[in-house]
Formats: structure tokens, C-alpha cells, sequence
């Protein structure tokens, strides 16, 4: 069963790669943002695009998302892309070099922007809880479709393209607690949530231990000795 869901959900992420290189040069040709592209395809192989308003047939069957499990597949699989991407283009010391614009900018739009939407969210009638996450997911934007738009238009080099880039990588950097404390929030009594806060915190202390510690002791020297 579970080697059946990955042979879906790689040839499934296959043709939407496929899917989108055919898309993107008619966009180009007509002067419309790649990202476009991207969101067509997902939403035309989607659960919610062909595959829903017409009859199933082999043919839809075969390129269509039915079943939403496969779509949250795919989306872990794309944050885990994300931070992987966000690793390999940031370092301590560049981080430390755009300090200011990193966590001063960033951290003021996402803390102004969430704090805006959770109220508005709040005074609509919502839990604390939901205002919060709402807030916070709201504040954040996409990183590939800004950034493709930035280098599409090439502001990237410019100052301006530098700010947005310095934002873009605060609210990546704070998808991860956001995803902690949404971990924390779902659980269900008080002794649940300082049990989830304990064991999610002593989880991400661990893994970034070993990450760092498996970086220094055995990658760089392999890396060194290749």
C-alpha cells in the first residue's frame, strides 16, 4: 500500500513538472509570471480541478490527484525542498551580515502583518487560536513565486530586490516555529500541550545537533578528502 501511494505521488509530481515546462513558454510568449504556470498545473491535476468537474476516465485517472492524502505528500515533500533550498543559500555569516535587514524588516512585516489579520480575524468571531494562525499564515508570501518575479524582471541585484529577498528569508526562517506552534496548538488539554511544547522542542534541539554535528565531523572531512 504504501509503495503503491510513493509510485503515485512521484509520477504525479513528474507530470506536473511536465505539465508546467509546457505551460511556462506559452506564458512567456503572451509576457505572463512563470509562477502562473505552476499554479495552473497544480490546480488542473488537483483534486479539485479536472478530476472534479468531469467523469472519471482512464485517462484522468491517471494524470489527476483524487485522493488528498496524496496532495499533502506533495506539499511536505515541497517545504522540505523549500528549507533545503533556504540551507543551501544561506550561512551563519551571511545571515549575520544581513542582520538588520533580516530580522529587523523581515520580522517587522510578519509580526505587523500577523498581528493586523489575527485581529481582523479575532473581531470576526474566531478563537484566539485560529486568529493566531491565521495571522502568522497570512503573513507570510510565497518565496518561489517572488523570487522567479524578481529575476524576471532583474531587481534581484538591485536594493530593492536585496530587501525582498532579506524578508522573503525571515518568513522562511519562521515557517519552523510556526509549524511548531501549530503542533503545540492542536493538542487537545493543557498537560498535552507542555508534553507536545517539551518533546517538539527536545526533537528540534536533537536534529539540529546531529545536523550540525554529522556537518562538521564527517561531511566536511569527506569533503575535504574527495
Amino acid at each position: 500500500m504504501k509503495e503503491s501511494l510513493l509510485v503515485d505521488v512521484f509520477w504525479h509530481a513528474g507530470f506536473f513538472l511536465v505539465l508546467s515546462a509546457l505551460i511556462i513558454p506559452i506564458l512567456r510568449y503572451f509576457k505572463i509570471p512563470t509562477a502562473l504556470g505552476y499554479l495552473l498545473a497544480g490546480i488542473a491535476i488537483g483534486p479539485h480541478g479536472l478530476s472534479a468537474i468531469t467523469d472519471h476516465s482512464f485517462a484522468l485517472d491517471l494524470i489527476s490527484l483524487h485522493d488528498a492524502q496524496h496532495v499533502k505528500i506533495l506539499a511536505e515533500l515541497g517545504i522540505v525542498l523549500l528549507l533545503f533550498i533556504v540551507g543551501l543559500e544561506l550561512t551563519p555569516r551571511r545571515l549575520w551580515q544581513m542582520r538588520n535587514l533580516v530580522f529587523g524588516l523581515g520580522g517587522a512585516q510578519v509580526l505587523i502583518t500577523a498581528l493586523i489579520i489575527g485581529s481582523i480575524a479575532f473581531f470576526w468571531g474566531n478563537s484566539i487560536k485560529v486568529s493566531l494562525l491565521l495571522g502568522l499564515g497570512l503573513a507570510l508570501s510565497s518565496t518561489a513565486i517572488v523570487t522567479q518575479w524578481l529575476h524576471e524582471k532583474k531587481l534581484f541585484v538591485t536594493h530593492t530586490g536585496r530587501t525582498s529577498f532579506s524578508i522573503l528569508l525571515l518568513q522562511d526562517l519562521a515557517v519552523i516555529p510556526i509549524l511548531l506552534l501549530l503542533t503545540i496548538l492542536s493538542a487537545e488539554s493543557s498537560n498535552g500541550l507542555l508534553q507536545f511544547a517539551f518533546l517538539s522542542l527536545l526533537k528540534m534541539g536533537f536534529t539540529v545537533l546531529i545536523i550540525y554535528i554529522g556537518g562538521r565531523l564527517i561531511l566536511k572531512p569527506l569533503f575535504v578528502f574527495a
